[in-house]
C-alpha cells in the first residue's frame, strides 16, 4: 500500500488520469509459470504450491488437484478481498475490479465445470454465486460509493454445460444488486 501510494502520487504530479486496481486470486491455476517460461504448472523443485478452489477439479492434464475450500477457506478469501479493497480505498483509485474470468477462483466458483460442490457454495446457480456475492457486498462496504467497482466476468465457458450468456446476464444483476456497477 505505501509503495503504491507513492508511485500513485508521483503519477498524480503529472496527470490527473483515472486509475484502477484489479484484485483477484488464481485458484486452482496458481503456482504456474510464468507464460514466457512456458505457461504451466510449476513442479515442487520450481517452487509450485498447493493450490485452492471450489471443488477437486484440476485446471487440466498434468495441473494439480486443487483443495476444496472448507468454510474457514471461503471466509479468509472473502476477508482478503475485503482487506485488500480497504487498503486500496485509501489510495488515490478511480476504479476498483475483482477479478472473475479466465478460470481463477472466483470464475472457477462461478461455472458448474470447476463447481461440483454439494453444499451452500455449490449445485445450483444462486449458490455457485454465493462467494462472489458475498465478496461484492463486503468489498463494497469498504469502497467508496462515489468509485467504481467492477467485476471482469467470462461471457461464458465454451464447453458443453458451462456457463452461457444467460447465466453471465443473470450473474451481472444480481452483482449489480449487490453494488457493483
Amino acid at each position: 500500500e505505501q509503495a503504491l501510494a507513492r508511485l500513485i502520487a508521483r503519477l498524480r504530479v503529472f496527470s490527473r488520469a483515472m486509475l484502477g486496481l484489479q484484485i483477484g486470486h488464481s485458484g486452482r491455476k496458481a503456482s504456474a509459470l510464468l507464460p514466457v517460461d512456458g505457461n504451466g504448472p510449476l513442479t515442487e523443485d520450481q517452487g509450485g504450491w498447493p493450490v485452492y478452489g471450489p471443488s477437486a477439479v484440476s485446471f487440466g492434464d498434468g495441473w494439480p488437484v486443487p483443495g476444496e475450500l472448507d468454510v474457514a477457506g471461503l471466509e479468509r478469501v472473502r476477508d482478503a478481498f475485503v482487506a485488500t479493497a480497504a487498503r486500496a480505498a485509501r489510495l488515490d483509485l478511480n476504479l476498483l475490479e475483482l477479478h472473475g474470468a479466465h478460470g481463477y477462483l472466483l470464475h472457477s466458483f462461478l461455472s458448474p465445470v470447476s463447481n461440483r460442490r454439494r453444499d451452500a457454495h455449490g449445485g445450483t446457480a444462486e449458490n455457485r454465486l454465493r462467494l462472489v456475492r458475498d465478496i461484492v457486498i463486503g468489498v463494497r462496504a469498504v469502497w467508496p460509493a462515489e468509485r467504481a467497482l467492477g467485476i471482469r466476468l467470462n461471457a461464458q465457458d465454451w464447453v458443453a454445460g458451462g456457463l452461457d450468456l444467460a447465466d453471465t446476464i443473470a450473474i451481472v444483476a444480481t452483482l449489480k444488486e449487490a453494488g457493483c456497477d
